[in-house]
C-alpha cells in the first residue's frame, strides 16, 4: 500500500465513523410512550392471572408445575 492508499484509507474511515447511526428515543413522541405503558400494563394484567386461583383451587400457575413436575 502506498502512503496515498493509507491515507485514502483513514479519511474512509473518519467518514464512516461520523456517518455512524446515533440512536434516537423510541418513545420519545406521547402517543408512542403512552402506547408502550398500555402494552405493559396488558402484560401486567395477564401475569397476575397466572397466580389468581381458579373456581377449583389451584392457579394455573400452580396447574402448569405440577404438568411439568410429573
Amino acid at each position: 500500500m502506498t502512503a496515498q492508499d493509507l491515507q485514502q484509507q483513514k479519511e474512509d474511515q473518519m467518514k464512516a465513523a461520523s456517518q455512524e447511526i446515533r440512536p434516537t428515543d423510541p418513545y420519545k413522541g406521547q402517543s408512542k410512550r403512552q402506547k408502550f405503558v398500555e402494552e405493559v400494563e396488558k402484560l401486567a394484567k395477564f401475569i397476575e392471572g397466572f397466580e389468581k386461583p381458579s373456581c377449583s383451587g389451584p392457579t394455573p400457575l400452580d396447574t402448569i408445575w405440577k404438568v411439568w413436575g410429573e
